[in-house]
């Protein structure tokens, strides 16, 4: 009797581990839409070994295996398949761009998009140069990789650090590589070389790596974008509306990407001409509305009326708009001006503590939007551990 029991619970938990080993197997190649079909290859599993009162217990076993096992597989897929909302076109006088099908919410999740290339930023150096990474890819992602939009030369600050801005040096990377020079043929060679130009201008990074987005490679830049983006661990990147998007209005992102010397900044704060100068390095001059306005919100100074309104500068280096409230204009803005530069010239040298001190000396002559007073409060905030905003500081001296 006991030995038959034994039996039996063996022969029980082999039955169960059958089933869920095929079970595995089935979801494992599976798509979501075929849950149904794996509970079904349980079920039958367990009727063909001649357990039909382990039918259910199959059942729901498989039905829960196959369920957690989906359904992360089964969200990807759900937010991956709304690719057809979006389509690359040609924008005017932008070459490709993106442009949705249909009315978008802001806030809605557009689209998740996984990298046609990626690598590590940190580790063995042979690993953070891509090559090998390109190598192990399919012929036609390599071809979907080198079709992306390029420049004719390496940015100076990019990868034309390392292989020279025309190549010259590109002998020296494909061996820190582990790659023979000698031993690539002349398709190889240029293979490589467009490459290094593609991801010189494509490259988004990540947490700990670095990317290259077939779509999203596509998308064109505005200072006031209507789309923001997220990347995951797991190399995905996801797009959010970051403002209503209307049926065929283009899909915008912006290439601000973060800059060391200038810690904690959000580079979209900066100032017209700032930020038309890093984007000289995609070979273009951005004329979104925002570049365009001839007053920059970003540079807003306090009305020397004291009427309460602010007075924005202009693209000229010598004048003010008029104030938001009273219409005067500032008849000393070279005043102002002078104070900004000061200011932002020690702000830029990572002098902190004494653009800080410039900015209480300037008498509330910068308005708190400014860029330099979000900035020097940002540095301020991560510095005491607080956040504390620039306008109750500067009111108190040491």
């Amino acid at each position: 009797s006991r030995s038959c029991r034994s039996n039996c619970s063996r022969r029980t938990i082999l039955v169960v581990a059958v089933v869920v080993v095929k079970t595995l197997a089935t979801v494992a190649v599976t798509m979501p839409s075929d849950l149904v079909a794996a509970v079904a290859v349980a079920i039958e599993t367990a009727s063909s070994l001649g357990h039909a009162s382990l039918c259910a217990l199959g059942a729901v076993a498989a039905a829960l295996l196959a369920l957690g096992a989906v359904l992360p597989r089964f969200s990807r897929r759900l937010l991956k398949g709304r690719s057809e909302r979006l389509e690359v076109f040609d924008s005017l006088g932008r070459g490709k761009g993106v442009r949705s099908k249909g009315p978008l919410r802001r806030g809605e999740v557009i689209f998740v998009e996984s990298p046609l290339l990626r690598w590590p930023r940190d580790g063995r150096l042979r690993d953070m140069i891509p090559f090998g990474a390109y190598l192990r890819l399919r012929h036609d992602t390599r071809q979907s990789l080198l079709s992306l939009h390029c420049e004719d030369r390496l940015s100076s600050d990019g990868w034309g650090s390392l292989a020279g801005a025309e190549g010259e040096d590109l002998d020296e990377l494909l061996e820190a590589a582990g790659i023979r020079p000698g031993a690539l043929s002349v398709s190889d060679r240029a293979a490589l070389w467009r490459l290094l130009l593609v991801i010189d201008v494509n490259t988004v990074t990540g947490p700990s790596f670095s990317a290259v987005y077939e779509t999203f490679s596509r998308m064109n830049h505005s200072c006031k974008p209507n789309c923001c983006t997220v990347i995951q661990e797991s190399g995905d990147i996801i797009w959010v509306a970051a403002a209503n998007i209307e049926s065929g209005e283009e899909v915008f992102t912006h290439y601000m990407d973060s800059d060391p010397d200038m810690p904690l900044l959000d580079l979209l704060l900066l100032p017209t001409g700032l930020r038309r100068a890093r984007l000289e390095r995609w070979g273009f001059q951005c004329n979104c509305p925002r570049c365009m306005s001839p007053l920059e919100p970003e540079r807003a100074f306090v009305c020397p009326a004291a009427c309460g309104g602010f007075c924005h500068a202009s693209h000229s280096p010598e004048e003010l708009g008029p104030c938001t409230v009273c219409g005067v204009r500032c008849i000393e803005p070279h005043k102002l001006l002078a104070v900004e530069a000061r200011v932002q010239a020690l702000a830029e040298s990572q002098a902190y503590a004494e653009a800080f001190a410039a900015a209480q000396e300037c008498g509330g002559m910068l308005a708190d939007s400014h860029w330099l007073l979000e900035w020097l409060s940002a540095l301020l905030a991560h510095a005491s551990g607080e956040r504390q905003v620039l306008r109750h500081c500067r009111h108190h001296s040491d």
